[in-house]
């Protein structure tokens, strides 16, 4: 349940930033904020981070081998995003 301001309060919610690490507790706040920006018709962006290990930056590693790890990360919070795109539909993600 979502608890807003009465209409004419200040609160205007016009855009949401959702982080996500694909958790549970991460889609649990991903489906709250959907609902939020569903209530008050606003756009929700979805954030995923990801920190390269330091010895992929240090030099440590052939470059073919970073280039790989990269895009597997990238491939795989793609899959994971596209997982949760579904419940958004309607919504302006």
């Amino acid at each position: 349940m979502i608890h807003l301001p009465e209409e004419g309060s200040l609160m205007d919610v016009r855009h949401l930033l959702v982080p996500t690490d694909f958790s549970e507790g991460s889609k649990q706040a991903f489906e709250y904020a959907l609902e939020v920006a569903r209530t008050c018709g606003a756009k929700l962006t979805v954030l995923h981070v990801v920190e390269l290990p330091s010895y992929l930056i240090d030099g440590h590693t052939p470059a073919h081998l970073t280039t790989a790890l990269r895009d597997y990360m990238q491939e795989s919070a793609q899959q994971e995003l596209a997982r949760l795109l579904p419940e958004g539909a309607g919504t302006p993600v």
